[in-house]
């Protein structure tokens, strides 16, 4: 977030100033005092959802390594039963 500031404030010292557009008739003009907060609510939100894209990312891999990066695992003996089951009502054979 800091380096998006400290790039607005550069672009905005040399006369430069940054329009977001997000749709038909929206645009944040950095140039207000208004649009820079909006600016710098939405660099911050991005900021937080990125952390916690981290943490997610990172909680997956911690929880993976006992599996040894495999998926865990879903099957049941009832499931494989059920299956089992389900391909003799079908009509396919076992070998």
């Amino acid at each position: 977030m800091r380096h998006l500031v400290t790039t607005l404030h550069g672009l905005t010292e040399r006369g430069i100033g940054p329009q977001g557009l997000a749709g038909e008739g929206a645009a944040t003009d950095t140039t207000t005092v208004s649009g820079e907060l909006a600016f710098s609510v939405f660099a911050a939100v991005a900021e937080i959802e990125r952390a916690r894209i981290s943490e997610r990312t990172i909680g997956a891999f911690v929880a993976a390594r006992p599996r040894e990066g495999e998926r865990p695992c879903t099957r049941t003996a009832a499931k494989a039963y059920l299956g089992m089951a389900a391909t003799r009502t079908a009509g396919v054979r076992e070998r």
